[in-house]
C-alpha cells in the first residue's frame, strides 16, 4: 500500500542580502565607527581645553592673591617691616618681640594655609605642575625661616599636619639644594638699623 501522506511543508530558503545591500551595511558600520572616534576626539579636546582653562584660572587667582598680600603690606609700614624681618633668614626667634611674634604667627598661619590650598589644587589636577613648583619651592624655603620652622615644629608635634604636604616640601627642598640656588639668596632684606629707623635712609 502506497503511503499517500503529503510530506511536511518545507520552509522557504532564506535569501541573503544582495551584494549591494551588504556593501551599504558595511559602509554604514564604517561611518558609524568613524563618527564615534571623531566624537571621542572632540570630547578629549574639550576636556583638555577645560582643564587648561581651570589651571590657568587657578594660577591667576594664586598670583592675584599674593599680589594683594604684597600691596596690602605696602600700605602699612609696621607690617611691611615685620614681613621683611620675618623673611630675613639671619634673624632668630629671639630677635622678635612678643608682639611681633604674635602678629607673625597669624601671618604665617595665613600663608601656610594658602600654600596647602595650592598643593591641594595641584594634587587634584587643577593647578599645573610647573605653576605649583614655582610656589612650592617658595613654600619650602619659607618653611626654613626661624619663626616658620617653629610653627611647623609645633604643628607636627601636635599631629595637626598633612604628611603628604610635608613630604612634598621635603622633595622640593632637596631639589632646591641640588640646584644650588635659593630664592632667599636674592630676596631684599633689611638690616637692624633700618628697622630701628623705620626704613628711612
Amino acid at each position: 500500500m502506497n503511503d499517500t501522506t503529503d510530506p511536511a511543508p518545507q520552509a522557504p530558503a532564506s535569501k541573503g542580502l544582495s551584494p549591494r545591500l551588504q556593501s551599504s551595511a558595511l559602509w554604514a558600520e564604517i561611518i558609524g565607527a568613524l563618527a564615534i572616534v571623531i566624537s571621542l576626539i572632540f570630547v578629549g579636546i574639550q576636556i583638555r581645553s577645560n582643564t587648561q582653562a581651570i589651571r590657568g584660572a587657578s594660577a591667576y587667582e594664586i598670583n592675584r592673591w599674593y599680589a594683594q598680600i604684597n600691596v596690602d603690606a605696602s600700605q602699612d609700614g609696621n607690617h611691611a617691616l615685620l614681613v621683611r624681618k620675618l623673611h630675613d633668614p639671619t634673624n632668630r626667634v629671639e630677635d622678635f618681640s612678643e608682639e611681633e611674634r604674635a602678629r607673625a604667627d597669624l601671618y604665617i598661619l595665613g600663608i601656610v594655609q594658602a600654600q596647602w590650598a595650592q598643593f591641594s589644587l595641584y594634587r587634584e589636577g587643577s593647578l599645573a605642575r610647573e605653576d605649583w613648583e614655582v610656589h612650592g619651592k617658595w613654600a619650602a624655603e619659607f618653611r626654613d625661616l626661624p619663626l616658620v620652622k617653629r610653627y611647623y615644629d609645633n604643628l607636627i608635634a601636635a599631629n595637626q599636619h598633612a604628611p603628604d604636604f610635608i613630604a612634598e616640601l621635603d622633595r622640593l627642598e632637596a631639589q632646591i639644594d641640588a640646584e644650588g640656588r635659593r630664592l632667599t639668596d636674592y630676596a631684599p632684606v633689611g638690616t637692624a638699623e633700618e628697622a630701628d629707623t623705620g626704613g628711612e635712609e
